[in-house]
């Protein structure tokens, strides 16, 4: 009996049980809290669509919905990135045409990848967090954030978006676990998916350019080059798919978006799209607008977002969270995690759109992950869960479970 129990608990403290666990056991939970119609497509099955136009090799929709599609030509697209619809087309051929569980089982996956990168990080800075905080972490992302509505809805936006923070997710562990030019090469190869699945996460790639140079001394160039040699064909399908699709390729089709009639002249070119002016609108909503109570009671909540530290009050704890950080690792090390925050920060600000139609602020996916690894931080340096902490994770379950069934109706 002592052999089969020691040998339990040593299963236990492996990765790969912890990895298992997270997955399964979150696919159940995010199975039934989702809408009783899991299997059927969401209102918008773009992606199940395009899956099926890529095994005739097209690109084009052919659904009767036309809203946020792009119209080029008598022929409709989507322009979001294509990589959920090329992993569709294994669901596809299984005969399943349900994007939200496709989108569910991706977030199952994410959230048990992520507690690996948060574990492998944490022992490989010699951070001594205790184990469950890196489980607290691990739920406050899936849980308790914008995730858990996005990875639930199954819709166009939401699942590009999952995607892409997935491929994130697995590029940074690769790049952390690598030993040599292979694992960088890996780790610039998921990237480059991530890419594909949602444009912004290239703005990411500060982080490991300053990773690769921090801790890969020898070879440092060419490291990097080999990093972003995949980056470079991603980028020219990228350039390709908008010109098969658009005529042109720097379109990606945002100019020919149907039913955004407001944004019509921020979305005539790149450079509209990008403005001071919007700055403002975007500051608030990502950083101050908060939710009433009446609101909450009501579960009528406003689709143009709500900021970060409202819908995951746990958030807050990143401010003393990068003070530790930045007073305990080589300065490099430290930019490197900031750097993607910030860039992807100061992008969105000045973007013309706030993620509209959403719970929380959807373009935090852009940043998240690292964000987390910032929080690390902060459990390195308090090793006691209090109650203020343990109550600042239960309130952001709540407002992201409540958040969710606003928005699936």
């Amino acid at each position: 009996m002592g052999t089969k129990l020691k040998f339990v608990k040593k299963i236990m403290r492996t990765k790969t049980f912890w990895f298992f666990f997270y997955a399964c056991v979150s696919f159940i939970i995010f199975y039934f809290l989702s809408n009783p119609q899991t299997w059927l497509s969401s209102h918008r099955p773009y992606y199940v669509d395009i899956a099926h136009s890529l095994l005739q090799g097209k690109f084009n929709i052919h659904l009767q919905i036309t809203f946020d599609l792009s119209e080029y030509n008598g022929n409709l697209y989507l322009y979001f990135g294509i990589l959920p619809a090329i992993l569709f087309i294994t669901f596809y051929l299984l005969g399943l045409r349900t994007d939200i569980i496709f989108s569910i089982l991706i977030l199952s996956v994410m959230t048990g990848i992520f507690y690996i990168l948060l574990k492998t990080f944490s022992e490989k800075r010699k951070l001594g967090i205790r184990t469950i905080f890196i489980h607290l972490l691990t739920l406050g992302f899936a849980f308790g954030t914008v995730n858990f509505s996005l990875g639930m809805i199954g819709q166009m936006y939401h699942l590009a978006q999952i995607v892409g923070e997935l491929f994130l997710i697995i590029s940074i562990l690769a790049l952390i676990t690598s030993k040599n030019k292979y694992g960088i090469i890996l780790s610039g190869f998921l990237i480059s998916l991530s890419f594909l699945s949602r444009n912004t996460y290239f703005l990411s790639l500060p982080f490991f350019i300053l990773y690769i140079w921090a801790f890969f001394p020898k070879k440092r160039i060419i490291s990097i080059l080999l990093f972003l040699l995949p980056f470079v064909f991603a980028f020219s399908f990228q350039l390709f798919y908008n010109y098969e699709r658009f005529g042109s390729p720097l379109e990606t089709g945002l100019k020919y978006q149907m039913g955004a009639d407001q944004y019509k002249e921020a979305q005539k070119d790149l450079l509209s799209q990008f403005n001071i002016k919007y700055l403002p609108l975007n500051f608030e909503t990502m950083f101050l607008k908060y939710i009433t109570w009446d609101q909450f009671q009501k579960g009528q909540f406003d689709g143009n977002g709500y900021s970060i530290f409202m819908t995951s009050p746990f958030l807050f704890l990143i401010f003393p969270a990068y003070y530790f950080m930045i007073k305990k690792e080589r300065k490099l090390l430290s930019f490197a995690l900031l750097s993607p925050v910030i860039l992807a920060i100061a992008t969105l600000l000045l973007y013309f759109g706030t993620g509209f139609y959403q719970f929380g602020y959807r373009y935090q996916t852009d940043f998240l992950p690292f964000v987390f690894l910032g929080l690390l931080y902060f459990f390195n340096k308090f090793k006691n869960l209090t109650w203020p902490i343990l109550l600042l994770f239960i309130l952001s379950f709540i407002i992201n479970i409540r958040g969710y069934y606003w928005r699936r109706m």
